[in-house]
């Protein structure tokens, strides 16, 4: 009955989120209690929701009974079905009262009306950070105990949360549908595209609250500010290094280990991070984005850049060094200097003097 009336008189006792039956307040609860009775004989993963664990049971059947009349795309559960649809037609039947934001699925409005309510249900136990969304909250408690479930088929690397795992599947593919309207240049991630406008824009929104220093994506700036705490919480078991992000760590072990997991397609090279890896491959596109201010020419990398800039400031030193040492010269040795003709007609008449050649007139006495 509370359900048609609207009544919500189930209110869980640790964020106040209020339910229309019992059943639902257990399942919501178990989020904080990280409890999941329901657990996957085939692969071993736990659930709190019953409905998602037989969904996920449907996986591994197979079972996909219900099929987009578009594209074929076929789904174990008719609203995820129904949800594909909206994005043929383009229909948002789900509006935002606050700001007017629409949305294709309830869920996606429920996630988005929490940032207005500033409201975080989802605490984790263990560090106590807050959640806006399920899937967050669930990618996060993964970092905690390693566990990394999407495998991908091609490579064996393995991911801890799906957004990851797609994008890094587009890898493989080499789909990049998103393109810069100023450069063409291609991107797998619109957020990619975002950040990657702000360089021909010059727009640095993050800016460091320490020293000022203003930078084009908020992970630029969260590991700079790193740089000014001497705080190294990723420490490495083979070595005892100590790094201020975990990714850090990730890439310092491969040192240890030999992995190199960024291959080059064109020759073959193997990198240990995957910035090495695109500017390697700038040799064989011979795109040269990094331009000399000087004389206009181009260079693979940055580091070449500097390398190249240093042969102008040695020019630059090595005209300064011989303008200082013609001055020397002049200082030390003035007789080799042409003296300048400032007096010489005073000069000449004096000449004329004494060698009689010019008559002078004596003044006339006075009478006295």
């Amino acid at each position: 009955m509370a359900t048609h009336n609207g009544q919500l008189p189930f209110q869980c006792g640790q964020c106040g989120k209020a339910y229309a039956t019992p059943s639902k307040l257990r399942i919501h609860e178990r989020l904080h209690t990280g409890e999941r009775p329901f657990s996957c004989s085939d692969c071993g993963k736990g659930f709190a929701d019953p409905s998602v664990f037989r969904k996920h049971r449907r996986s591994h059947a197979g079972l996909r009974p219900y099929q987009c009349q578009l594209c074929q795309k076929s789904y174990s559960e008719l609203k995820d079905l129904k949800n594909h649809e909206r994005s043929h037609t383009g229909e948002k039947p789900f509006l935002c009262s606050d700001c007017g934001k629409a949305f294709s699925r309830a869920s996606s409005l429920t996630c988005h009306q929490r940032i207005h309510a500033a409201e975080k249900p989802y605490k984790c136990p263990i560090c106590s950070k807050d959640f806006t969304q399920l899937s967050s909250y669930q990618s996060h408690q993964r970092t905690h105990s390693g566990e990394k479930p999407y495998l991908c088929p091609q490579c064996g690397r393995m991911f801890s949360d799906p957004s990851s795992f797609r994008r890094h599947q587009r890898a493989h593919q080499g789909v990049k549908p998103y393109r810069c309207d100023k450069c063409g240049k291609p991107f797998r991630q619109p957020a990619d595209l975002a950040m990657h406008q702000r360089i021909h824009t010059g727009e640095r929104p993050f800016r460091c609250p320490d020293c000022d220093k203003t930078f084009v994506a908020s992970w630029d700036l969260k590991r700079h500010r790193l740089s000014h705490s001497s705080e190294r919480p990723f420490q490495c078991m083979e070595c005892g290094k100590g790094f201020a992000e975990r990714s850090g760590l990730s890439k310092h072990q491969r040192s240890h280990s030999g992995e190199r997991p960024y291959k080059c397609e064109e020759c073959g090279k193997t990198f240990i991070v995957s910035s090495s890896l695109r500017k390697h491959q700038r040799i064989h596109s011979d795109v040269r984005p990094h331009m000399c201010q000087q004389c206009g020419k181009g260079f693979h990398v940055p580091s070449d850049l500097r390398k190249h800039q240093r042969t102008h400031a040695k020019e630059v030193k090595g005209k300064e060094e011989e303008d200082e040492e013609e001055i020397t010269t002049l200082t030390l040795h003035p007789a080799s200097v042409e003296p300048q003709p400032l007096f010489d007609p005073l000069v000449s008449f004096l000449e004329k003097v004494a060698e009689g050649n010019m008559e002078v007139i004596e003044p006339s006495p006075t009478s006295s």
